[in-house]
């Protein structure tokens, strides 16, 4: 029996004697419910209870399937059930289907007790294996260890299997490769900063003079947007020629020190971002390189405002200011710089990256051509 006696307390502080009888909800999580009378909970427990449920032949069994689990997860990820999973969109529900499908495919009659570390690693390699991307097989091995923690947390599970599987990398540099034709050429990036430097000196204030600066450092060192932003004073060394980096803003709000060590750096100051970065940072009494007029961190929406009405203003099409880190790179690569110096320069993490990124600005089309006429076909 799963019926019991209870004291229940009402809200004005007087209390009644109910029966109260467990039972299991359309999740398969086991819950209790109180009433009135012992006819009434006996009766329910009778239908619905969890021990005359384990009378029945094979119900509990079936519940504890693979195909019967995940149904109650995607019921569960649709109602947003408390204290186990929220609810999610109509459209992440239909993905997280399209996602566990094949699983249910070949899995979907076992018991979800059987499903062994052994059985989830082969159909990893699967996913690997088959036609769609590594980010998809990734997303959809991810779907199935959330699943998997709903079914430990139901109580399905003795043993949740995945923590004893790796899961899927995705490496998030591997992108699609930088192009010519994703940035601006030179004479394009000449006449953006043509205009900020005529609005800085027709205004001559200190925002018009601190954003035509921001500009150049990402155009003329590379920088990504968040270091350029925690640039304080003492990190440009005109004596030696450098820019120190040493951190970067992390969410737009907090100036943190750079991931690893290998993005910390020292970036040469070229001669052209010199003669434009020397005036302004002699004549600049804040800490902080690039802020605001009380010295606090800019932010970068702000930026990107600079950005789009300095595009506008010169009528040119729109690329993103991320993409003045890829000029830096192209012209480095015309200049003779090896995969190796830019991952140093650019603050990449492995050279696999770098060659990733802009392995096609490193092959040109008319070398090829030119050193294909000297090859000595039979």
């Amino acid at each position: 029996m799963t019926v019991s006696r209870k004291f229940v307390r009402r809200p004005n502080g007087t209390s009644w004697e109910g029966y109260q009888v467990s039972y299991y909800d359309e999740y398969g999580i086991r819950r209790t419910r109180t009433f009135s009378d012992s006819t009434s909970a006996r009766g329910f427990d009778r239908l619905f209870g969890a021990s005359g449920e384990r009378d029945l032949s094979g119900v509990r069994e079936r519940r504890r399937q693979v195909a019967s689990v995940i149904q109650r997860y995607l019921l569960a990820i649709k109602n947003g059930h408390h204290h186990m999973v929220g609810r999610v969109r109509p459209s992440t529900k239909r993905a997280y289907e399209k996602h566990l499908r094949s699983f249910v495919q070949a899995f979907g009659n076992r018991p979800i007790n059987s499903i062994t570390w052994m059985d989830l690693t082969a159909y990893k390699g699967e996913l690997l294996g088959a036609t769609h991307s590594r980010q998809n097989a990734a997303a959809a091995f991810a779907t199935l260890n959330r699943c998997f923690r709903f079914a430990n947390k139901a109580g399905y599970l003795n043993q949740n299997p995945f923590d004893s599987v790796f899961g899927i990398k995705v490496d998030r540099h591997a992108g699609m490769p930088v192009v010519r034709d994703s940035f601006y050429g030179k004479e394009e990036l000449a006449s953006l900063l043509a205009w900020l430097q005529d609005r800085a000196d027709r205004n001559a204030s200190f925002p018009s003079r601190r954003d035509h600066a921001f500009v150049s450092s990402l155009c003329f060192a590379g920088l990504r947007i968040g270091e350029t932003l925690a640039l304080e004073r003492g990190d440009v060394d005109f004596d030696e020629m450098l820019l120190r980096v040493r951190r970067t803003v992390v969410a737009g709000r907090a100036i943190m020190p750079v991931a690893s060590q290998r993005l910390r750096r020292d970036v040469p100051i070229s001669p052209r971002l010199q003669e434009i970065m020397q005036p302004y940072v002699l004549s600049h009494q804040n800490k902080l390189l690039f802020c605001k007029v009380d010295g606090s961190l800019l932010s970068p929406a702000s930026v990107h405002s600079i950005w789009k009405a300095a595009i506008t203003g010169t009528g040119l099409p729109y690329y993103p200011l991320r993409s003045l880190r890829h000029y830096y790179a192209s012209r480095l690569i015309d200049s003779g710089y090896s995969a190796f110096d830019l991952m140093h320069l650019l603050g990449f993490e492995d050279y696999n990256h770098v060659m990733a990124a802009y392995r096609l600005l490193f092959f040109s089309k008319f070398d090829a051509i030119n050193a294909m006429a000297r090859v000595d076909f039979p």
